[in-house]
Parts: C-alpha cells; sequence; structure tokens
C-alpha cells in the first residue's frame, strides 16, 4: 500500500500522554504494573536476586518504596552508567521493554487506564511547540514505522511452514486456521512464534514474539523494537460474510494465544497483548466496528480481573452509540484463561463466570 492510499487517521491524528498525570496514576501501584510488564513478582520486594534480564546471582534489587516510585537497578545492565539510568518506573519500563520514553508511556497509559489526548501532530506542534518539554509525548504510527513492522511480520508469516503451525497450533489447543488468520509467523532462528499487533486501522503497530514451546525461549515473552500495545486481529475470510458481519458480540481477550483459542471457538474477537496493555486500540477499534455487545474475558487471576474492569470503565467514558454497557466475564474454575477453558470442553459463553457490568456514568442532578 502506498503513503497516499492510507487512511488518513493514521497520517494526522496521534495520541499524547501527560507524563505528570500518568506519574500520580501509577503513584502505590508499580508493583502490579511492572509485573503486568513481565518481570517477576518475586524479584520486586526489596531483596537481592538474579537480574530477570541479565541473570547473575544476586545483582538485581528493587528500591524499598518501589510502590511509589516503580524504581529497580541491577549492577551489570541497569546502573547510573547505563544508557538508560535508574529512577523511577517509567526509566524501569524503558530498560525492561527495551523501547522508547514514548513507547512506555504508552504502555504506563494502558496499565493505568490514563486516556491519551488526541489531535494532529502538526496543529499541537504549531500551538505550542514546547510540548514536549512540559511531558506531551507523540506516539511514533508514521508510515516507515508501520511499513518496518508489517515488512518483519509478513517475512515471518512466509517462513513458517505447515509443518511447524500445525505443532504449534496442537501446542497451545487452537486451530491452525486461527494461527493462519492471525497471521502468526517464524524469527529466523526458528525459535519463536511472531503475532503481528494492530491498530484500528488493522495496520501493523507492533509485533509480539513468543518463544516456541518445544525450544529453551519457551518461557520468553517480548516485543520487536519500537512495536505499539496494538490489538491481535484476525484477518477476515473470504466468502459472502465475516465474523464482524454475521455476530453482533465482540470479545475482547488478554493474551494472543487467547485470541486464537476464541478465533478456533468461533467467536468475533481481538486481543491485548496484555491485561494492562492496548486501551487505546480497543476503543478506536470498537468505534470503527460498533459492535452492538461487547465483553471482555478476564484471567482467572487478581491481575487479569483488575486490569478486565479497568478497561472496561476506561472504554465507558466514550462508548459509541451502538453500547450501552460493557460486559466483564472469566472461564469458569478451575480454568485460568479462556485457552485453558476451550482446551477441556467446548466453550459455552453461558458457563462464563460474571465478573461485573460496568456502564458510563450519568449526570444525576440538573445540567447547569
Amino acid at each position: 500500500m502506498s503513503s497516499l492510499e492510507r487512511p488518513p487517521l493514521i497520517q494526522a491524528v496521534m495520541p499524547y500522554f501527560d507524563v505528570d498525570e500518568l506519574r500520580r496514576a501509577a503513584m502505590g501501584g508499580w508493583g502490579e504494573i511492572l509485573s503486568s510488564a513481565g518481570i517477576p513478582a518475586a524479584v520486586l520486594d526489596g531483596r537481592n536476586h538474579p537480574c530477570p534480564k541479565c541473570g547473575g546471582r544476586d545483582r538485581f534489587a528493587a528500591f524499598r518504596d518501589l510502590p511509589q516510585r516503580g524504581a529497580v537497578h541491577c549492577r551489570r545492565c541497569f546502573t547510573r552508567g547505563s544508557a538508560i539510568r535508574p529512577g523511577d518506573g517509567i526509566a524501569t519500563l524503558r530498560w525492561w521493554l527495551g523501547c522508547s520514553f514514548a513507547e512506555s508511556l504508552a504502555f504506563l497509559a494502558d496499565a493505568v487506564g490514563v486516556r491519551p489526548t488526541v489531535g494532529s501532530l502538526r496543529s499541537r506542534t504549531a500551538a505550542a511547540p514546547s510540548s514536549c518539554s512540559t511531558g506531551s509525548i507523540p506516539i511514533d504510527q508514521s508510515a516507515e514505522a508501520i511499513d518496518a513492522h508489517t515488512t518483519f511480520a509478513r517475512d515471518a508469516h512466509r517462513r513458517i511452514d505447515a509443518a511447524t503451525r500445525r505443532r504449534l497450533a496442537e501446542q497451545l489447543t487452537v486451530s491452525e486456521h486461527a494461527l493462519q488468520r492471525l497471521r502468526v509467523g517464524v524469527t529466523t532462528d526458528g525459535n519463536s512464534s511472531t503475532w503481528p499487533m494492530r491498530n484500528e486501522h488493522d495496520q501493523v503497530i507492533g509485533v509480539r514474539i513468543s518463544g516456541l514451546p518445544w525450544t529453551q525461549k519457551r518461557n520468553s515473552k517480548w516485543s520487536r523494537r519500537g512495536s505499539q500495545s496494538g490489538i491481535f486481529v484476525a484477518r477476515r475470510t473470504a466468502g459472502p460474510s465475516t465474523a464482524t458481519e454475521t455476530q453482533e458480540t465482540l470479545y475482547i481477550t488478554e493474551g494472543a494465544s487467547d485470541t486464537a483459542a476464541a478465533i478456533t471457538s468461533g467467536l468475533w474477537a481481538i486481543g491485548r497483548a496484555s491485561c494492562s496493555a492496548s486501551t487505546f486500540f480497543v476503543d478506536r477499534y470498537i468505534h470503527r466496528h460498533q459492535p452492538r455487545r461487547l465483553a471482555i474475558i478476564a484471567d482467572n487471576d487478581d491481575a487479569g480481573r483488575s486490569g478486565a474492569k479497568r478497561l472496561a470503565k476506561s472504554l465507558c467514558q466514550a462508548l459509541p452509540r451502538s453500547l450501552s454497557e460493557v460486559d466483564v466475564i472469566a472461564p469458569p474454575a478451575p480454568a485460568n484463561d479462556l485457552r485453558a477453558w476451550a482446551a477441556t470442553s467446548a466453550i459455552n459463553l453461558a458457563d462464563a463466570t460474571a465478573i461485573a457490568t460496568i456502564r458510563p456514568k450519568t449526570q444525576k442532578t440538573f445540567r447547569f
């Protein structure tokens, strides 16, 4: 697709985040935020531990005021002499995720439920040339970034062979068709799978990478450098109708493999990278596609449930006209996520555990 054919919204409109607002929102909750980014909660207790990034024996520790500030350090890979210096949770996210300052703000905004300000980058720059110094940072959805992520994901998808796709589908207990529709691929070393993350226009704005279950990287998950926390969206199938056209309920899942499980079960579903990610793009997707009902399927743990309710509350700040509420549900026990539920029995949504129904706040008093 040439740059002239791109939807004009991607060229002209970008989200911005206020750094001070994000820091205030994260105060007291940095432990959960960093855990949702993938740092093991066990190493955030203030004691010395092996570094979760570079290894070692006892070179890593969280500062004692971690819940308030989010600061950690490693005497080898995250210290005063590092390119990114420890100091607060934003620096920790940059170090751990290997991302830019703007990307760390996008992740943090998803985690704490802060909605971005949206506007024209050109007009905003002209009106407030010092906006970056006051903490308003744009996210990169440039044509160049989209092209780079798209090329990486396309090459990886072409690289995966039928035997590897079949083996991965069996390991994840999902269908090969679901992996094909999600455009899952494999890295050049053959050790990891690639899962494209997209914006509401289906453009690739990042790639989630996960170690293949039968390799030494099986417990590793990370994002391609420069990735945005977009959504996992299935490619539409050829034929007279698609899931979007024939189903009224959109399900939002947590994680790439849960999205594949939902698609395998015939649901119209999109996925988030984690329980704290992709709020902005979920919001834009539902406004673009206008589902009649919306249900968030949470993982059966505290982080999953709280993250799902936080997403529902954030979406309810500005629901499209097609929606009046957002349901939050979870798989029935003992399944801890949607994929585990689908692996043991056919999904019957009537069996799901109802967690909450969130509705937009309405004004109870007369309008001024």
